[in-house]
């Protein structure tokens, strides 16, 4: 009845972008004009960039088998991410009319300020749209003491976000008369 894609972003992190002085900088490998990957990729680099637009054009014909069996689904990934931009995702946009929801995950209790966005066609997932009010402090972002990067801190969905999206797919289904026991969480979040 539902399936959520949830692609690895590595290739098409933004985050790639920032040039760090005196630190190393993992390689820019995709860009708003290159979206699938920039011209003079080799090797490694270029493996992984079509290794994940593989896994995009895999991602495109799973929604097209949702659309045609009409199975509600969700894709994730950064808000920014050079993945909306790729030939498969660009080809879903122009295919079908699909929804765009946009939340930053501090709305659902991370500590961090992560932009992120769902592309689907589940209606009820449209009331998750929620952006930071800046009214609070973020933990930071960039290379932590140890080496490794914040940004895969950022991979796991908070609690609250996972809560909130399995309320709204369940209320999604009652609406289409799809008769499920939600679980105790989403009946108090229905009633509050």
């Amino acid at each position: 009845m539902y399936v959520h894609f949830a692609p690895p972003c590595g290739t098409s992190s933004r985050a790639r972008l920032i040039q760090r002085r005196g630190r190393w900088s993992p390689p820019i490998i995709r860009t708003d004009q290159y979206p699938d990957g920039i011209p003079s990729l080799s090797g490694s680099l270029l493996a992984r960039v079509e290794s994940a637009n593989k896994l995009y054009a895999v991602t495109g014909e799973l929604v097209r088998w949702c659309v045609a069996h009409d199975t509600y689904f969700s894709i994730e990934n950064p808000g920014r991410s050079f993945m909306w931009k790729t030939r498969p995702f660009e080809a879903l946009e122009q295919e079908f009319a699909l929804y765009e929801v946009f939340f930053h995950h501090c709305h659902f209790g991370s500590a961090r300020r992560k932009l992120t966005e769902l592309l689907h066609n589940v209606p009820q997932l449209n009331a998750l749209e929620a952006f930071c009010l800046n009214d609070h402090t973020h933990e930071p972002w960039g290379q932590s003491p140890d080496g490794s990067w914040r940004t895969a801190e950022g991979t796991a969905y908070p609690w609250q976000l996972c809560r909130a999206i399995a309320v709204k797919i369940t209320q999604q289904l009652q609406s289409g008369g799809i008769a499920c026991a939600p679980p105790v969480f989403a009946l108090q979040a229905a009633s509050g």
